[in-house]
């Protein structure tokens, strides 16, 4: 069995790259001509990457944390039961960058 050695390739210089790079302005203007400006909504995720993206093109956003904050201050929640909530979540392993509801209620 002869030995095959690795060779890294740039991907940036790939035909398909170049190609991809070359719509790139048209699909995006396209996309934002229907989809961002004829629609309004909210992308809800907590999901880094989705987050990101929708950043560029300004587009509405919310995680699991606004959707508690909102419940609370649209009154399907009291901040105890959204506090309840987030405690159970976090202790089945979600990660969250507050600790409480009420703390961000109360600001």
């Amino acid at each position: 069995m002869a030995l095959t050695v690795y060779k890294p390739r740039n991907p940036l210089e790939s035909p398909l790259f170049g190609l991809l790079e070359s719509l790139y302005d048209s699909v995006k203007g396209v996309w934002e001509e229907r989809f961002i400006l004829e629609r309004s909504g909210t992308v809800v995720t907590d999901d880094r990457a989705a987050r990101n993206v929708c950043r560029e093109p300004k587009v509405s956003l919310t995680g699991t944390i606004g959707i508690l904050v909102a419940s609370v201050r649209d009154s399907l929640l009291t901040q105890i039961a959204a506090d309840e909530v987030l405690q159970a979540m976090m202790g089945k392993g979600f990660h969250s960058p507050v600790r409480r509801i009420s703390d961000i209620i109360r600001r």
